[in-house]
């Protein structure tokens, strides 16, 4: 993995890519990583465990793929994760309902950015 010796990076910035998968390795060694951009990329898919060493993570921006689904535990481990963009993908309905009401529960994220929505769940929890 290109990014082992990086284990100090705080803000990685993958946009405009075309990057169409993401192994669930590639940020493994990144634990101090506190914002990935993977905007406008071609991403159809997130593995679960893609993020699960990233629990500094504070922002996360994956809008502008071509995601259908996403699990909402993609996101359980990142407790620190304040914004997280998802706008501009191809989300199911239900998809979209599962993870408001995930990250609603959970709280871990504060802002979801989904299409033409934005959460604020810090207002919706108080």
């Amino acid at each position: 993995n290109i990014f082992d010796y990086f284990t100090k990076l705080e803000h990685l910035f993958l946009q405009r890519n075309k990057l169409k998968y993401i192994d669930p390795e590639f940020f493994k060694k990144l634990v101090k990583l506190t914002k990935i951009d993977l905007s406008h990329n071609a991403l159809t898919d997130i593995d679960p465990a893609t993020f699960k060493t990233n629990t500094k993570l504070e922002s996360l921006d994956i809008s502008d793929n071509k995601l259908t689904i996403i699990n909402p535990l993609t996101f359980e481990k990142l407790a620190t994760l304040f914004r997280l963009g998802l706008s501009k993908n191809q989300l199911t309905k239900q998809t979209e309902e599962a993870l408001v009401s995930t990250l609603q529960k959970t709280c871990n994220v504060c802002i979801l950015e989904l299409n033409d929505k934005k959460y604020d769940f810090a207002t919706m929890n108080n």
